[in-house]
């Protein structure tokens, strides 16, 4: 599998050849249900990309991208919520 990131997003792809491909096709959209790029390949020649297809209300977070945030997020300091902060704030003016 390689991860590449871009533009602060990081993208999973898994290259497979031809016969692998056709062993493993059930896992292979299953991948791809879940964000992960998937790619059949003949040597160094791309054929053909398994993506998934967003849905009319809109992608929204993939199980990987899910499990990708949770993963950054741990340990992670806990933080101010929001509501408090920019209260906070405002009343930092009035002082």
């Amino acid at each position: 599998m390689a991860v590449f990131a871009a533009a602060g997003y990081t993208l999973l792809m898994s290259t497979y050849s031809l016969p692998e491909a056709q062993a493993k096709l059930p896992e292979l959209i299953a991948r791809a249900r879940n964000g992960e790029r998937v790619v059949i390949a003949e040597g160094d020649r791309e054929l053909a990309s398994l993506t998934p297809i967003a849905n009319d209300r809109g992608a929204g977070p993939t199980p990987l991208g899910v499990d990708w945030l949770r993963a950054r997020l741990q340990g992670a300091p806990a933080q101010e919520p929001a509501g408090d902060f920019v209260s906070r704030m405002r009343d930092e003016d009035w002082r």
